[in-house]
């Protein structure tokens, strides 16, 4: 492929990045907002109770869920962009029908194992009788929740967001709500009816599209029998440590929070967990870009454009960046007052953790692209190994810290086991696949953001500050950044570009809507 082509591929790829983190931004939004929406619903008309049992019983089936699903739709995400960048349609569908097949039977399994072992939970392990027949019911989800993400993992990789992100974040969060509120009569029962169903239906809403996208993985493979074997040791290879690696990450995200139960006091917990909470807000960013951006450098690797792989992973960090640094800003520099306007002068105590957990947030956000590159090139079991390192780490530094410093104790621990993670997955990027995610114009950024602070935070504190207030605060604040940044020349043609083309479209939107509008006179 000649220097030209393979421009006009990296630009076609950095536009469909650039559109769908607009449609991911609206697919979580609505994800937290009908999350928020469907916890306070259950809070206020069930109070406490009602919530615990919720949240036990999520807890439970989350860890069935992810040992059943073997890290089977995480391969499978890698490596149907890899087939398709081989043009070998039968891998593809051997490689779903097999991954599903065996999905089914370790899903019933997974089923089983919960139903009948849910009276011993709910009694022997939490004290609750009641917890009983949530568990039950609740392990219906276990198959309904593998078989809906094995479905839209292969609609994720092959590159359409806006269904995907319909389906996950905006209707089943709807779904579930409208369930719950209709059952609400019922009482306790309504939550996980409201559960099941919303879920069932999303499952059905999936497999009709499904069928429509990809009628042909539903036929069957002419690949034999001993090569589909294969092929899924391949895929299982790859997949089983990504299983382990969001066990070990949901315990690294926890140790905190029972380490200060456990040496301090329910208050601390309930304090550090709002400073976790703004903290991992930066979090947002990576999920904009990161969901097509996979799939899309797995198929540009394996068809051995590298340096399309390059540009866009050094694109797509310095975006996370110029979001991100504007983020760390604002958290960091208004720590006690986010804190203060959005929980209260109670969590004042938070100030501190939330400024030193912020600085690992943003060092682990920049770097998260470097993740994605060790994805890309198969090194799951590395980046298992990373977690597994920074998870002792992390436990190792709460046991001396929190008894010590209490909740700065745990947050310094996190925050030096997040940048050490974001160096060891920077380092080992660049040895497998020569790739640091990071372009020269970033510092261009720092700077802008340091002169924006200089000038326009002073004008904040000669106020007597609302939440109101904050919000048209920021939103100049915001404007004084991107105009310094353009004064800075830390934007290129490559984001001119992107710039151009999103202005373009809202300038022909405008134009029809007018034309529409006088049609209608």
């Amino acid at each position: 492929m000649n220097e030209g082509s393979q421009e006009i591929e990296f630009n076609n790829n950095l536009n469909l990045i650039a559109k769908s983190s607009l449609i991911v931004f609206i697919g979580v939004l609505f994800s937290k907002l009908f999350s928020y929406a469907y916890g306070i619903v259950i809070a206020r008309v069930f109070g406490p109770e009602g919530y615990g049992l919720l949240t036990i019983s999520l807890m439970v089936i989350g860890w069935f869920i992810t040992f059943a699903g073997m890290g089977l739709n995480g391969g499978l995400v890698r490596f149907i962009p890899i087939f398709k960048a081989q043009k070998r349609e039968d891998k593809i569908k051997s490689a779903f029908r097999t991954s599903f097949s065996k999905l089914i039977i370790s899903s019933t399994i997974a089923f089983l194992i919960l139903f009948l072992s849910s009276n011993f939970i709910a009694i022997k392990i939490f004290k609750n009788p009641q917890l009983t027949i949530f568990l039950k019911s609740f392990s219906l989800l276990v198959p309904l929740t593998i078989f809906l993400e094995c479905f839209l993992s292969v609609i994720q990789a092959n590159g359409k967001i806006f269904v995907y992100n319909f389906v996950y974040k905006f209707f089943i969060g709807l779904s579930k709500i409208l369930f719950l509120i209709l059952f609400i009569p019922l009482g306790l029962s309504s939550i996980y009816l409201s559960n099941i169903l919303g879920t069932f239906l999303t499952l059905v809403l999936t497999i009709i599209l499904f069928v429509k996208f990809y009628p042909n993985l539903l036929h069957k493979s002419k690949q034999k029998f001993k090569d589909k074997i294969e092929l899924f040791k391949e895929i299982l290879r790859y997949s089983w440590p990504l299983a382990f690696y969001g066990v070990i990450w949901n315990i690294f995200y926890w140790t905190d929070t029972l380490l200060i139960g456990y040496f301090r006091s329910t208050a601390e917990v309930g304090i550090y967990n709002v400073a976790e909470q703004i903290a991992f807000l930066l979090n947002l960013s990576p999920q904009l870009f990161l969901q097509l951006f996979f799939p899309l450098i797995t198929k540009a690797y394996f068809q051995g454009k590298k340096e399309i792989v390059k540009e866009l992973s050094k694109q797509v960090g310095k975006w996370i960046f110029a979001i991100n640094i504007f983020m760390f800003t604002i958290i960091f520099l208004f720590s006690g007052e986010i804190i203060r306007l959005l929980f209260g002068q109670s969590f004042s105590s938070a100030k501190n953790p939330l400024m030193i957990l912020s600085l690992g947030a943003i060092f682990y956000t920049v770097f998260k692209v470097s993740d994605n590159l060790m994805a890309m090139q198969g090194k799951s079991k590395v980046i298992l190994k990373d977690i597994v390192l920074v998870f002792f780490f992390n436990l190792i530094g709460n046991f001396i810290l929190i008894p010590r410093y209490g909740i700065t104790g745990a947050s310094i621990s996190t925050s030096i086991s997040l940048i050490l993670l974001s160096l060891m997955l920077a380092f080992q990027a660049n040895k497998y696949v020569s790739i640091i995610p990071l372009r020269r114009k970033m510092v261009n950024l720092f700077f802008a953001i340091l002169i924006s602070s200089a000038l326009w935070v002073p004008v904040y504190f000669k106020f007597n500050t609302n939440l109101i207030f904050f919000a048209i605060f920021l939103i100049f604040f915001f404007a004084i950044y991107i105009a310094i940044s353009f004064l800075f020349k830390a934007f290129d043609k490559n984001d001119l570009s992107v710039f151009r083309k999103f202005f373009e479209k809202i300038w022909n939107l405008r134009r029809r809507k007018k034309n529409i509008i006088k049609i209608s006179r």
